[in-house]
């Protein structure tokens, strides 16, 4: 029994030793066999899913980098209407403390578009109010910076304003500072306004401020329509106009305060 067992064992280690030589000797051969398999798995790696790799990396970074350009542009909005509305508020806050300040009844209206024919281009405007709101031809309009013209139609809802570049707005004015100046103020040939029949001092100081004199009856007292730029005299030397630069910036106007009657 003791000799099959060992006899067992031997053919064991010999089976086990042979195939050890084997592995040993064919090692090579399984590893040179495999070398086309190995180096075209490395070169697929290398040629093509490393750069699918990188690609998608691509396409992930620019979908993250467009994202990023969403949320800034987002705030980037969200920014200019806070400043939109702080700027509004200001302006709003001004019109009012304006508005207090104003004698008479005073109501506020938006412009709703430029009118008037060929010939009055920029020279009249819409506003939003009319006869309901207690609007009446020949009625004032003014803003902060100054008059704005004097209302020449009137419907329920709307009402035309001829702005004072308009030659057919004639104002009587005086100028601030210089005792016994007065004028009637009128349009120029673009958005400059002039002032006829100029009475007073024979020199006025550059950049004097013109304000309605308030006769008439038509305009209040001390509103401002300009400032003093040159004069000019007729041949005979007795009639003297000066041009006057604008208060208002006609063109930038978005709402006015209109004279009202209850």
């Amino acid at each position: 029994m003791e000799k099959k067992i060992t006899s067992f064992n031997l053919a064991t280690v010999a089976i086990v030793t042979v195939l050890v030589v084997v592995a040993v000797a064919f090692r090579g051969v399984l590893v040179e066999a495999a070398y086309p398999f190995e180096r075209a798995a490395n070169a697929f790696s290398r040629r093509v899913l490393r750069p699918l790799s990188g690609l998608w990396d691509a396409v992930a970074a620019k979908a993250e980098n467009d994202r990023l350009k969403r949320e800034v542009e987002s705030l980037s909005m969200v920014l200019s209407e806070n400043d939109a509305l702080f700027a509004e508020n200001r302006k709003l806050r001004s019109l009012l403390r304006y508005r207090d300040r104003l004698r008479g009844k005073w109501t506020a209206a938006k412009i709703l578009s430029s009118g008037g024919g060929a010939g009055s281009v920029g020279r009249t405007v819409r506003i939003d109010k009319g006869s309901l709101s207690g609007i009446v031809k020949g009625a004032a309009v003014c803003v902060p910076e100054g008059l704005v013209g004097k209302v020449v139609g009137v419907t329920p809802h709307t009402a035309e304003v001829a702005l004072l570049p308009d030659r057919a707005v004639k104002v009587a004015c005086e100028i601030e500072g210089v005792h016994g100046s007065f004028g009637i103020l009128s349009g120029g040939t673009d958005d400059s306004l002039v002032l006829d029949h100029v009475s007073g001092p024979s020199r006025i100081p550059v950049r004097s401020r013109v304000v309605t004199s308030g006769k008439g009856g038509v305009f209040p007292k001390g509103f401002a329509v300009g400032y003093f730029v040159d004069e000019s005299r007729s041949a005979d030397g007795i009639r003297r106009s000066a041009r006057i630069e604008p208060a208002v910036a006609f063109s930038e106007i978005e709402d006015v305060f209109v004279r009202y009657e209850e």
